[in-house]
């Protein structure tokens, strides 16, 4: 029987196997093995030491008001104190706040450590990931990540510096690297260890002019920013053009929580460039942001332990795409809504000299109502155009097909445009188009 049939060739784009990643080369074996697992061990014993004593003093700290002007990290100045009571809350609620975030983030980190360093242990990028979720864990209890600043006496105390040092330099080292352990430019090393330098003479030196706090905060602050960015657009290059398959959706979920840490952490820094005097110990700002950047710390550990172990199991584009979509929907109506509640504010003012009116807070509740359902869908669009460029140009292609189905009458047309539609959505290798006849074959005898 002789059935017809439309053929199309298409141009294959070499690809790794999925399965094999070029961070093969992260393998360890007899010695090295040994080895790396001996200092990674003895690093993250060291960092758990320091977590332990300074969890002890932390729970101290937070149920106390510092008086002086030496404030320990977490502790509340006077100050701090009266604006935290006329929020309505106490200092047991905000001692509780903090040492439930500092335990449930010690949980998570060590679990997923200890899950990756026993199911990786011959993969040094893989170990090295484990230990910086450990020195992590001790510098949200040391103020590793904190904005504040320390008296000298507080800066240079042995060891919770260097636990702080590590934390922060392991952070920046370990997403240069990550996932197959080679850096993309040559000029990465030199930006970390800019900032590994810009910590070490803050935490031991004290050596520069403008202060015990070592280099100018601000130019500390900007060049801790520079290499967050800088990191960031690094693992977006590495992405769309040094990855594999397999590298590709590590990527991804490493990104998920980084990013928004980083998304997070930018939020909380560029206020302070503006108004220095947030960042003083015991600062009321510094104490509250602080349990804020730990929750969204504890997205982390989640992803990176995927990233390592499950990068697989869940499809991780559909998170990303909604956290963008929704967090970008979220800043832009907050942005809208402070704008017309100041904007209002200061029109009514002019003409009736009272500024507090409640009418103008349901007049912008319902104005972000009716824009959240047609912001939300050309956030939505922008993020396919921009992120997802061939999923979006696929939908639209098989619109159009769809619409074509309902005029097309010509059956060779349909084949052809089926053929493509296949070909252009789906990029195949090799398209083949069979059609039953619609005359059964006689069987000859």
């Amino acid at each position: 029987m002789s059935l017809p049939s439309h053929e199309v060739g298409a141009t294959v784009n070499p690809m790794i196997t999925p399965g094999l990643s070029r961070s093969a080369g992260t393998r360890l074996h007899g010695r090295r093995r040994v080895l790396m697992c001996t200092v990674v061990g003895a690093i993250a014993l060291f960092s758990l030491i320091v977590f332990l004593v300074k969890l002890s003093a932390f729970i101290t700290q937070v149920q106390t008001v510092c008086v002086g002007s030496g404030c320990a990290y977490g502790q509340l100045t006077y100050t701090a104190f009266e604006a935290l009571q006329r929020l309505g809350l106490s200092l047991g609620d905000y001692a509780a706040l903090q040492i439930t975030l500092i335990l449930l983030s010690a949980v998570l980190c060590l679990s997923v450590a200890a899950l990756i360093a026993w199911r990786k242990s011959d993969d040094w990028m893989a170990l090295l990931v484990a230990l910086l979720l450990v020195l992590w864990n001790t510098g949200t209890i040391t103020g590793a990540f904190s904005l504040g600043t320390y008296t000298t006496s507080q800066a240079h105390q042995f060891p919770t510096p260097l636990a702080n040092l590590l934390a922060r330099f392991g952070f920046f080292l370990v997403f240069s690297l990550f996932p197959n352990g080679r850096f993309v430019n040559r000029w990465i090393p030199l930006l970390v260890g800019m900032d590994f330098v810009e910590e070490f003479s803050y935490h031991f030196l004290s050596l520069w002019p403008l202060g015990e706090t070592g280099w100018p905060s601000l130019f500390a602050e900007l060049l801790w920013l520079a290499t967050l960015l800088c990191l960031a657009r690094t693992q977006w290059y590495r992405y769309r053009h040094l990855s594999n398959a397999v590298e590709r959706q590590q990527i991804k979920w490493a990104v998920l929580g980084i990013g928004a840490l980083i998304v997070a952490a930018v939020v909380r820094l560029v206020p302070t460039m503006f108004i220095p005097t947030l960042t003083q110990p015991g600062a009321l700002y510094n104490s509250l942001s602080t349990p804020a950047l730990i929750c969204v710390s504890l997205v982390i550990p989640l992803s990176i332990g995927l990233a390592i172990l499950r990068y697989r199991l869940w499809d991780v584009d559909i998170l990303i795409n909604k956290a963008l979509v929704y967090g970008l929907l979220t800043g832009t109506l907050a942005a809208v809504y402070t704008g017309l509640i100041i904007g209002l504010e200061s029109l009514v003012g002019r003409f009736t000299a009272q500024t507090d009116q409640p009418f103008l807070i349901v007049i912008s509740t319902l104005a972000i109502a009716a824009l959240f359902q047609p912001l939300r869908s050309g956030i939505q669009r922008l993020i396919d155009r921009r992120f997802y460029r061939e999923r979006y140009d696929a939908a639209k292609t098989l619109a159009t097909f769809s619409a074509t189905l309902r005029n097309e009458v010509d059956l060779e047309q349909l084949h052809a445009q089926l053929i493509a539609v296949v070909n252009e959505t789906m990029q195949p290798g090799h398209v083949s188009l069979w059609l039953r006849s619609s005359k059964r074959p006689t069987e000859e005898s």
